[in-house]
Formats: structure tokens, C-alpha cells, sequence
């Protein structure tokens, strides 16, 4: 049965004894996430920082930091290589960025002789979005990593959520290819992708989900646009993916979702060797905590 709530991620890694790798976790929020992970057994804590910062924070705001294992990093580069090698050598399931720049980050999972991208995969972003008036979770992408995806590159995206939401117990999702509207014109690209991918999908050239495009916001997700019913989607406000047409309307939704719906979200990259929990500074410390729990569920590479 699909999970409903993030908020249940939680009792499906309690007790199993998995590690996460932090590199430069030395802010408040991001410790006081790793204290409540490990006090409450949802994973174990290599923390790749800098000791004097992270005692100086945990002194500050009363973090109890004694379930962490804290290796010395001598800067931010350092913390980023140690982390990804732990998780490349097998000494930790599930990388997360502490307070170094994704910037940084970024450049040492893409390292092409010691990161986590396998040759000839794409680098993407997947969100798992828990709103209070939708009726289940939402996957969306890319909202973080690729600024314009072409065709091939959404594609893959696709096929990233497809494998979340088979994880989290929905077999076969459905899929909307956002635009502005369900005309398949060439007004955009996002119209055309919308129409090329639901066609290609239905050819079976993209199989384990049903796919719905071009399609608008409103028609993807609210079962009251009614001019779904009009033009013959399948979809009609019931789904469970949404590709983006660009990052910044990615990007823009899922921030008014979070700030103004009360949304609870968490996320990963996609297409890397293990987990990688990748959160803004901004992020608060529930969302840092349920996209760690969320990379520690993904690593269990079960279906729920």
C-alpha cells in the first residue's frame, strides 16, 4: 500500500543501523537533524566536519552530539572528498550535505575518478512532497540540478521518479509533463515534450507509469479543472510525478508549496551509486531530517 505522509518513512528505517556520511555538517540545523535521527535510531552519524565548529555550535544551542562519530575535515573540499569516499568504499549508505556549498558538493559526487555518477548517467533531482490538501505524496522534478532538461534528459528523469514511487509502493504512477496548458502546440518546448513523451509512452517506449502531457498545474493535480474531462487526459488531478519543464518553475512551485500550503518535502539526487541528500542552508531542520530518512529508505532498495 503507497505511504501517505513522509512523516511514515520513519518506521520503516527505525533500528536498521544504516550510516550516513555528512560533509561539513556544522550548522545548527543540520546537527540538530542528525541528533534527532540517531536519538530516535533512524541512522548513525559520520560526521566529516571541523570539531571546534561543531562543539562551538552544539554548546550554543544544546545539541547532543555524544551518538556521532565526528572524523576531522581541514576544510570544506576535505569534508566533501572524505564523505563521498566513506560512501564510495562502502563505509556509509547515504551522503548528505552539511553546510558546504552545493557548489562543492556537487563537484565531488560528479568527480569522474572518485565520485558517485557512474559513467554515462545523468545527474538529476527528485522531491517527494507531502501536501496537506493533496491526497497523497507527490514526486516532482528537476528543481535543483538541471536548469533547462531536454527531451532525453526528461526521459531519464522520468524513469528516476518511476523507481522512487515503485520504492514508496505505487506501482505504476502517473506522470504529468507540466506546461502552460494541454494544448500540444509549438508554442514551447514544454508543450512539445508533453506531447512527444505521453505519445512515446504510449507507443511503449517508456514503459511502468502512464504519462499525461502537455499538461497544466491545475489539471495535473486538482480534480476540479475540469477541462481535463475536455480534451481526454487520464490523469484529472491524480498525479503522482510531475516533470518540470525548468528548474525555476521547479523550483518556484515547491518553494510556495513549502511557504505558503505548509508542505513538508524532502530530497535526493538521482542517478548516483547511493543516496545523496541534497538541501538548501535555508532548509529547516524537519526538512533536513525526513531527506535524510528519506536517502536512508532509498538505500534499503525495497519496495514498501
Amino acid at each position: 500500500m503507497p505511504l501517505r505522509h513522509i512523516e511514515d518513512f520513519c518506521s520503516f528505517v527505525r533500528g536498521k543501523d544504516k550510516i550516513v556520511a555528512v560533509a561539513l555538517g556544522e550548522d545548527h540545523h543540520i546537527l540538530e537533524a542528525l541528533e534527532r535521527g540517531s536519538s530516535q535510531d533512524l541512522f548513525n552519524v559520520i560526521n566529516f566536519a571541523r570539531r571546534d565548529r561543531v562543539n562551538d555550535i552544539s554548546d550554543k544551542y544544546n545539541i547532543d552530539t555524544s551518538r556521532f562519530k565526528i572524523i576531522e575535515a581541514s576544510s570544506e573540499e576535505d569534508a566533501v572528498a572524505l564523505a563521498v569516499k566513506a560512501v564510495r568504499d562502502g563505509k556509509a549508505d547515504v551522503l548528505v550535505k552539511g553546510s558546504c556549498s552545493s557548489a562543492e558538493y556537487l563537484r565531488g559526487i560528479l568527480n569522474k575518478t572518485s565520485g558517485l555518477v557512474p559513467e554515462g548517467n545523468l545527474l538529476s533531482h527528485a522531491i517527494v512532497l507531502d501536501i496537506p490538501k493533496y491526497h497523497k505524496l507527490l514526486i516532482a522534478s528537476d528543481v535543483a540540478v538541471i536548469p533547462f532538461p531536454t527531451l532525453d534528459e526528461k526521459i531519464c528523469e522520468i524513469k528516476y521518479c518511476v523507481a522512487i514511487a515503485n520504492q514508496l509502493g505505487v506501482p505504476i504512477p502517473r506522470v504529468s509533463i507540466v506546461a502552460a496548458c494541454e494544448k500540444a502546440s509549438s508554442l514551447t518546448k514544454a508543450m512539445v515534450d508533453g506531447a512527444i513523451l505521453s505519445k512515446m509512452n504510449e507507443r511503449g517506449q517508456i514503459r511502468d507509469c502512464i504519462i499525461d502531457g502537455p499538461l497544466s498545474l491545475g489539471c495535473s493535480i486538482s480534480k476540479d479543472s475540469r477541462v481535463t474531462e475536455r480534451v481526454g487526459y487520464t490523469i484529472t488531478g491524480d498525479a503522482d510525478i510531475l516533470i518540470f519543464p525548468d528548474i525555476e518553475t521547479g523550483n518556484t512551485v515547491v518553494k510556495t508549496l513549502k511557504h505558503l500550503c505548509n508542505t513538508i518535502s524532502c530530497g535526493v539526487l538521482a542517478g548516483t551509486i547511493a543516496p545523496c541528500v541534497l538541501t538548501s542552508r535555508g532548509d529547516s531542520t524537519e526538512t533536513k531530517l525526513y531527506s535524510i530518512v528519506f536517502g536512508v529508505l532509498l538505500s534499503l532498495q525495497e519496495a514498501l
